[in-house]
């Protein structure tokens, strides 16, 4: 396989929607460059440009490249290098998750609390420190798309070269009104929606604690009235009870096959609530602001560039859940939320800019090309 650029990944596709991979690649073959892509774990399109080859032939598969693209973890640090030596080409990882801050994508990073103990942590030092040195003399451009990701990255110092570029995103926005859409789902226009989903709700670090005990002073913080007005809608794998002592009203819609379907929840929830600990997304937050929904979350992910206080929603510092509780409440009962909403779709719109990531991306291959 020879082209300029290759990307390589694991799927195109998780169950019915486009991986984040697939998404960027396709964004990026736009470029004037010969792009392909290489899927070791599943291919579901029919897609000239992308090609299934097993994890263990895809060095020797690729006979010359000016530029790779990892998206994953699917390379080990000494594949990585190999694979550098036989092509001498620049090598690009995209902080897709945290992956490359720890010895398993599953983790995330040193600051989910997924690694629950000294010993845990102690083994991802040593193993970064020999990741850091097998990959000195590799010429490794990280693309961060948050800030967030970026700042705990450079607290690592094992990547030399790193660049600041907001990754692309196909998510759809739901134009029909707020009424009309309420009335699609059968809800009433009266009530106050607030929406939280993920795919992983039993994973520590999506916050689902969190959010109960967020819900719980917000119970004992609301009138009886306000009580019933709100109702909790929830999109996932599994229906699950929200709050430990509260009784919120929950509406659950299950795993929504699409982005689109998606939008339509989000278009028709007052509000999100994200309560990820540590994420280098998540893509929820963006796809709420893009169909003018505000986000409350912490500021532990893509939130602290996209939630502005009082303008897209709000950002909680510290994981205070009694901070998150009073801003819900704000925000519904006391807030202009119309004009919060329009704003937070503007903001998605200025940060998810296609045109202005699309020339940031291509001065990066510019500058790689010239190196190579």
């Amino acid at each position: 396989m020879k082209a300029d650029i290759i990307h390589i990944s694991g799927f195109d596709s998780y169950n019915t929607h486009d991986s984040g991979n697939y998404i960027v690649f396709n964004f990026l073959r736009d470029l004037k460059y010969d792009s392909k892509m290489i899927l070791a774990l599943g291919k579901t399109k029919q897609d000239s440009d992308t090609f299934l080859i097993r994890k263990n032939n895809i060095i020797n598969t690729i006979e010359e490249a000016k530029v790779i693209v990892l998206h994953d973890s699917l390379l080990s640090y000494n594949e990585i290098k190999a694979l550098y030596e036989k092509l001498k080409c620049q090598i690009v990882i995209i902080t897709m998750t945290h992956f490359h801050l720890t010895t398993s994508e599953t983790i995330g990073c040193p600051s989910y609390p997924e690694i629950n103990t000294l010993e845990e942590l102690q083994k991802n030092k040593i193993f970064l420190q020999t990741k850091k040195e097998a990959l000195s003399d590799v010429p490794i451009t990280l693309v961060y798309g948050s800030t967030y990701t970026g700042t705990i990255t450079e607290q690592f110092g094992m990547y030399k070269k790193t660049r600041f570029i907001p990754l692309p995103a196909e998510i759809p926005y739901c134009k029909s009104p707020v009424e009309q859409v309420r009335e699609h789902l059968n809800l009433d226009n009266e009530k106050k929606y607030i929406f939280w989903g993920t795919t992983q709700p039993k994973r520590y670090r999506k916050g689902k604690h969190l959010f109960d005990q967020a819900l719980d002073l917000l119970w004992a913080d609301l009138t009886e009235q306000q009580r019933r007005e709100i109702i909790i809608l929830n999109a996932g794998p599994n229906a699950g009870k929200f709050g430990n002592e509260s009784s919120f009203s929950t509406i659950y819609y299950g795993y929504q096959k699409t982005r689109k379907d998606m939008s339509i929840l989000y278009k028709a929830s007052d509000i999100s609530v994200c309560t990820t600990i540590a994420d280098a997304g998540p893509m929820m937050i963006s796809e709420s602001l893009c169909n003018e929904t505000p986000v409350i979350a912490f500021d532990r992910s893509i939130a602290c560039d996209l939630c502005v206080d009082e303008e897209t929603g709000y950002l909680v510092k510290n994981l205070d859940v009694s901070v998150m509780a009073k801003n819900i409440k704000k925000i519904l009962f006391e807030d202009d939320l119309e004009s919060i909403s329009k704003k937070s779709r503007k903001k998605y719109l200025t940060f998810q800019s296609s045109s202005d990531i699309m020339e940031k991306w291509n001065n990066l291959f510019v500058e790689l090309m010239e190196k190579k």
